[in-house]
Parts: C-alpha cells; structure tokens; sequence
C-alpha cells in the first residue's frame, strides 16, 4: 500500500457559547437595569457530509479543474472516495482510495495527492511494472522511499502541466527517508526523474 498523505484542510473548530449568570433556562429579573432582555436556547440540527448530497454547489474556491478531472478520468484508474483522512494506492487490488474531495483545504490539495496516488497506480504489473511498486517491501524501507519520490516527483511535473499549485508540506513525512536514499545513492534523483517522466508521459498521453 503506498502513499498515506493527509489532506491539506484545517478542523473546523466549535462555537462554544458564552457563560451567562444564573441558570440557563433562568429568565432575567424585571429589576434588572437593561431594557433588553435575552434568552438563549440550543438547537439540534441533523447536517450531511456534502458528498452525500446531489445539487449541492461546491465552494467558489473549490472548484473542480476540468482538465484534472479529465486526466483522472481518462486513466481508468479505479477511485474511491471515503471518509478516511488517509489517501493510498493499494496493488494487490488495483484500486486508489481518497478522502472526499470536501475534506481537503482547496482544489489543488485535491488534485496533487490524487495525481500521486496516480503515479503509484502506473507501476502495476500491467502498465509500466516498476520495480520499485511490484517488489514487496514493507513501510519506510529504502524501496518504499524510491518509489513515493518517483511519485510525487511525477505529480510536480503533471501538476505544473495542468497549472495546478503544489504544496511541498505534503511531502515532510517522507523527506527524511529521502535525504538518506540520495546520500546512499547520489544518482538516485536522475533514476528517479526519470521514472516520474514516464509516469508523467503515461497518465498525459490518452494513448498510452
């Protein structure tokens, strides 16, 4: 299972409502100096996760960019989307899973871990079998570094393609386990450069 990133998007964070004096349910006295009296009262409203709901208009800032959706599209890849806070590509049944696109800051957040979740996917015995996605290996081995660099590296490239931005802080669970396969080997980033441009070539050209 490769990749693991996180949705770019803070939590909402609760209203608490303010402490007035006396009970809650306590009207206010007719001693009191104020002319305006208040009452507060709570209300409970059943509400759905905006995925679960047809007709429901996205956010001004987050809207779908037509050509990313169509590269996505136009892969066959297998997409599903749930409520997880977790994005992965899992080989042995070929299938990517992303959080819900309304769990994620902005469009582009989106698009960059969709697009390197994407990137794994090519590596499949029946597309571009690369070595570093078919060998079995375990999380945080050098292997496992090699390939979630070829990734991202390809979701940069096909992110600039699309003129889509890019957030270099997705990329700080990795960068350790990086640094140390670049020390290891300094030809490294030229391998795996290269792999992204094929990763790249594959996901643009509809024709494979």
């Amino acid at each position: 299972m490769f990749g693991d990133a996180e949705p770019s998007q803070n939590e909402n964070k609760k209203n608490k409502p303010s402490k007035s004096k006396g009970s809650e349910d306590q009207l206010l006295s007719d001693d009191d100096a104020s002319d305006e009296h208040f009452l507060r009262y709570f209300r409970a409203f059943r509400v759905f996760n905006a995925e679960q709901a047809d007709g429901v208009p996205e956010p001004e800032e987050w809207q779908r960019k037509e050509d990313a959706e169509n590269v996505l599209n136009r892969s066959g890849a297998s997409i599903q989307h749930t409520g997880e806070d977790r994005a992965y590509y899992d080989l042995p049944s070929d299938r990517i899973v992303l959080p819900f696109r309304s769990r994620f800051h902005d469009a582009a957040g989106y698009y960059g871990v969709a697009l390197h979740e994407l990137g794994h996917w090519t590596g499949h015995h029946d597309r571009l079998n690369r070595y570093t996605l078919v060998t079995p290996t375990r999380f945080g081995s050098r292997i496992y570094a090699r390939e979630e660099l070829r990734a991202e590296i390809a979701s940069l490239m096909i992110s600039a393609h699309l003129g889509l931005g890019h957030d270099p802080k997705r990329c700080a669970a990795y960068v350790k386990s990086w640094i140390k396969v670049l020390e290891d080997k300094h030809s490294e980033i030229y391998h795996a450069s290269s792999d992204a441009q094929s990763i790249s070539d594959y996901i643009l050209d509809p024709q494979h």
